[in-house]
């Protein structure tokens, strides 16, 4: 057979066997590449980056009875600064008591809204005003509610604070009479105690009416009144005893003195001072005792749910309780008893062989004996009886 020489053979056949060789390793290349991504290698652990434990503030209420009283939260993003207020819309004046868990956690106006109302009013004496009490409208809106603007500190877990509300703490009291008494005396302005407002004027008011003897009987009565709810006979007792203290007040020199001081004080100093004492003075209590009883009687009646002291409201704020697991006490390992000694067996006694008893020997006849003397004696009779 004759071989073809065919130019550039050779070089087509290298091309093609290089061309081979590169899809060869391509496709090598292919499947070990898609083989790695296959591959799911455990990730290495990253570092966890540090965050600020988040302790959430809690805002509750509970025995808000009456719609004309209220309380809500204003911000609590911060436990550094919980914000939160609460408003009054009832003729009656409130002590607020406070209590914390810990025991030093303040509870104080926020200084940077330079609140006048709340500034005044929670002092010392922690109190809440009744509507009506102010001459402006403290949130512009023109919703008739005196408010108390408050804040406190919670960025720790197990912290607490509660404040109640109630109408039966004594210097609420003391305002509340004196309200009463300005009503009575024939004043119908609103705003009848804005003088409070000014500095100094609400401590000055407890401290004249802790010296005013008809003053203190007064409002001891009305607390009375206040405490006998719900038994309206026992409420109808102490207003009589109420109307009958409000006249010995009225009628005693020193303490008309006193108390046109104090209301020219309360009223912000509009009316002048001898106005309200000639007031006062010329006052006549013609069927007076009997009008203020009936208005008391019916006043507090008319507000139960207010007057409940086992139902005061209530507003808590707080933050995570913290519960820590109670240790399961470790038993005490029972000591092993020692063992009792096994008591030894008594050898068992080899039993003595039981006696035969012998037979009793059987007795021996004796032989017979002959009867020799009866014999010789019937030989002897007889031969006596031949001689």
């Amino acid at each position: 057979m004759m071989t073809i020489f065919e130019p550039g053979r050779g070089k087509r056949e290298k091309g093609k066997k290089v061309q081979r060789s590169l899809h060869f390793f391509g496709t090598l290349l292919i499947f070990l590449t898609s083989g790695v991504s296959l591959l799911v290698l455990p990730s290495l652990p990253t570092s966890t980056p540090t965050r600020t434990i988040y302790n959430p503030v809690t805002f509750s209420v509970s025995n808000f009875n009456t719609a004309l009283l209220s309380a809500a939260a204003d911000d609590l993003s911060s436990g550094n600064c919980c914000l939160f207020h609460i408003q009054n819309g009832t003729p009656w004046w409130y002590g607020i008591i406070t209590k914390s868990v810990p025991k030093n956690i303040q509870i104080q106006p926020p200084a940077e809204q330079n609140d006048l109302v709340s500034t005044t009013f929670f002092g010392t004496v922690p109190l809440l005003p009744p509507v009506n009490m102010l001459p402006f409208d403290q949130q512009g809106n023109g919703i008739p509610f005196e408010m108390v603007q408050l804040q406190t500190a919670l960025s720790n877990p197990d912290q607490r604070v509660q404040l109640t509300l109630t109408p039966f703490e004594k210097h609420a009291v003391m305002l509340d009479v004196l309200a009463l008494i300005s009503q009575v005396l024939g004043q119908r302005l609103s705003a009848l105690q804005m003088g409070l407002l000014l500095p100094g004027t609400l401590a000055e008011v407890f401290a004249l009416t802790g010296t005013m003897k008809d003053f203190t009987a007064l409002t001891n009565a009305y607390v009375r009144v206040l405490n006998s709810m719900p038994n309206a006979v026992s409420i109808e007792k102490y207003a009589q005893v109420f109307a009958a203290d409000m006249r010995a007040l009225f009628t005693d020199p020193w303490e008309q003195t006193m108390l046109s001081d104090l209301l020219w004080k309360m009223e912000g100093k509009i009316i002048s001072h001898e106005r309200i004492l000639s007031v006062i003075q010329g006052f006549e209590p013609v069927q007076f005792e009997l009008a203020v009883t009936d208005f008391i009687v019916d006043t507090i009646l008319t507000q139960a749910a207010i007057f409940d002291q086992s139902h005061l409201p209530i507003i808590v704020l707080q933050t995570p309780i913290t519960i820590t697991p109670t240790p399961k006490p470790t038993p005490t390992a029972k000591p092993t008893p020692t063992p009792k000694p096994t008591p030894t067996a008594k050898p068992t006694p080899t039993p003595k062989p039981t006696p035969t008893p012998s037979p009793p020997p059987t007795p021996t006849r004796p032989p017979a004996v002959v009867p020799t003397v009866v014999v010789t004696v019937v030989v002897t009779i007889m031969a006596t009886s031949t001689r």
